[in-house]
């Protein structure tokens, strides 16, 4: 949708660089993203993080305007039928399994608290180039029975495995705001995520999980014992999600849309 002044009226952004992994590609976007001002007279941002960040890089604050991804909560939502004793003992990871997503720290935080928490198992559910690194590891630390790497999970399948998890942890280096964060407290489970990005936006500590620092097996180890010592309100984990809709992302969207260009 264009303007009068025939500039296109909104680019949405849901990530930023530089990131510490891909310092190449940080001065690259620097320069582009500083034409934004420019060439567009909206910018959309998932999160506030995001949105601080592109002020930092000499974007007109008036410009940005933060609408928070939405979930499905016809699809992901409580559903306690599904849950059998002997098959929802598991943290679950959803991602690709590379180097920025934490998922090395995740298997030595899990491996910390392993003793403690003897029939515990770790899910890893997608693909990635750290897969047979996970299993190597695993095997070195004499968890590999307890740890589980699904590969690729079709989205449809998801809703199950997150209802049934005991947590979904995410340990990521840099997030917007993950759609797998916001599924999981949909369907009830609680989070461990990092303090990246917009994720300390949407999920509460009081209510959703635990918020710890990036690049920390320890964080890791103690977050997991921190949300497997206690006991979370599913319900309350789902209603606190109900912010999180598609249905209030598309109002938002049309508003700013109509406001804009009338």
């Amino acid at each position: 949708m264009k303007s009068s002044d025939n500039k296109p009226s909104l680019v949405i952004l849901t990530n930023l660089y530089p990131l510490p992994w891909e310092p190449n590609r940080a001065t690259f976007n620097r320069q582009q993203f500083a034409q934004l001002d420019d060439d567009f007279r909206n910018i959309l941002s998932v999160s506030q993080a995001l949105a601080d960040e592109m002020i930092t890089m000499g974007i007109d604050k008036e410009k940005i305007h933060v609408i928070y991804n939405g979930v499905d909560h016809q699809k992901f939502q409580v559903k306690d039928s599904i849950f059998e004793p002997n098959n929802h003992n598991y943290i679950l990871y959803v991602g690709n399994l590379k180097k920025e997503k934490g998922v090395i720290e995740l298997l030595n935080g899990f491996a910390a608290i392993s003793a403690k928490y003897p029939t515990l198992k770790l899910l890893y559910a997608g693909p990635g180039n750290l897969s047979s690194q996970i299993a190597s590891q695993a095997k070195n630390m004499a968890i590999s029975d307890k740890v589980t790497l699904l590969g690729g999970v079709d989205h449809d399948q998801l809703p199950g495995l997150i209802n049934q998890a005991r947590l979904l942890a995410l340990p990521s280096y840099n997030e917007g705001v993950p759609n797998v964060v916001l599924e999981a407290m949909a369907c009830g489970t609680p989070v461990l995520a990092t303090n990246v990005g917009g994720i300390p936006e949407v999920v509460n500590e009081n209510i959703c999980g635990k918020i710890i620092s990036a690049q920390s097996d320890s964080a890791v180890a103690e977050g997991l014992d921190y949300i497997l010592a206690r006991y979370w309100d599913r319900e309350s984990i789902k209603l606190h999600s109900q912010q999180f809709s598609w249905e209030n992302n598309k109002k938002q969207l049309i508003s700013l849309l109509l406001r804009n260009n009338s």
